[in-house]
């Protein structure tokens, strides 16, 4: 089955929509060309390989190379996620004995993006560090060749 954009705005407002409004980021347009989505979506199809025509509008056309969509949505949802996270500008406020604490949200959204981020390594794979040693050589030896200027 291929994906349309459509279909994958739905999915990602479906999963992240209330988070998307708390920062008021549209989470009303779904036929497709959700601006706040297509950063998602093409960061999701460029961290599969795979390449968009637009990167600021993936379209359906861009979706036809995807091979595995569950991975296409969940990369998708992790960015979207971070972003809201970017989008976050919430404090806690205390008025005499009123008390609101705006900033467990952003915990909670943290939290979020961790399992996620997660799930996205377990199942998918991601960036592989290694760790090593590169050697310049730029140490003079005893056998180093010698210069002789005059």
């Amino acid at each position: 089955m291929t994906l349309t954009r459509a279909q994958v705005d739905r999915t990602l407002i479906s999963r992240a929509g209330r988070r998307m409004a708390f920062v008021e980021m549209d989470n009303t347009t779904l036929d497709g060309t959700n601006e706040y989505l297509a950063d998602p979506i093409a960061n999701a199809l460029l961290e599969m390989g795979l390449s968009v025509a637009d990167i600021t509008a993936p379209a359906t056309s861009d979706l036809l190379t995807v091979t595995n969509d569950l991975e296409l949505l969940d990369r998708a949802e992790l960015r979207l996620l971070k972003n809201i996270h970017g989008n976050l500008d919430v404090v806690d406020i205390a008025v005499g004995p009123r008390r609101e604490s705006l900033s467990q949200f952003g915990s909670s959204l943290l939290d979020a993006i961790g399992k996620l981020e997660k799930k996205v390594y377990d199942q998918y794979g991601g960036a592989s560090l290694m760790a090593g040693v590169i050697t310049q050589n730029f140490a003079s030896k005893g056998d180093d060749p010698q210069v002789l200027t005059e």
